[in-house]
């Protein structure tokens, strides 16, 4: 009578082991599974979906450049995260100022005296972004211009005729393409093409 007992006790006893390690065998796997998951949006090359606003990259750099006027706007991915390098002139200096996109932390704030000869350029380089289209309606008109693709960076800045002009580019999967916005209009600047 013992005998049986005794081998049930040890039957139930392997199961139940078997039992556990699959239980933790699936949260292991459960738990990878969440850590490759959050590590993809950690890692996400999508410009459209930056925390930090392009308005709001812009306030932060004129709080510590209040008289500071435009004269470009990038949002690149820089080693892994994005950042907004924004360039300005004031009465006598060319500032570049660098901003995370995630936490909105100014990393670096440059300035360079202007030469005489440089000020009249650069101030009419100058633009303002309070009557332009925002990035996600550039995006939409590019779309409705054949890109495809995730938004991987973007450029904001007056062309040569003053038009201010959203340079877009989209990865596709197999190569780069570009395409002009111009920021006001609306329209196609440049036509989608392979960048080089």
């Amino acid at each position: 009578m013992k005998t049986p007992l005794i081998a049930t006790i040890g039957l139930l006893g392997i199961l139940l082991t078997g039992c556990g390690q699959s239980g933790s065998n699936q949260s292991s796997t459960e738990s990878s599974s969440s850590s490759r998951s959050s590590t993809k949006v950690a890692t996400s090359s999508n410009a459209q979906k930056v925390p930090l606003t392009m308005t709001d990259a812009v306030n932060k750099m004129k709080s510590e450049n209040s008289d500071a006027k435009l004269t470009g706007i990038e949002l690149k991915n820089d080693a892994g995260g994005f950042v907004y390098e924004i360039n300005s002139v004031t009465a006598t200096k060319e500032l570049e100022t660098k901003i995370n996109a995630k936490s909105g932390k100014v990393t670096s704030n440059d300035s360079e005296q202007l030469e005489n000869d440089d000020k009249a350029e650069a101030k009419a380089d100058g633009f303002d972004i309070s009557d332009i289209l925002s990035v996600n309606a550039a995006v939409k008109k590019a779309r409705n211009a054949d890109a495809k693709g995730t938004l991987i960076e973007y450029n904001l800045e007056k062309a040569d005729i003053g038009n201010l002009i959203y340079e877009l580019k989209f990865d596709t999967g197999d190569v780069n393409k570009e395409i002009g916005i111009d920021a006001t209009s609306g329209k196609v600047t440049q036509q989608l093409q392979t960048d080089d």
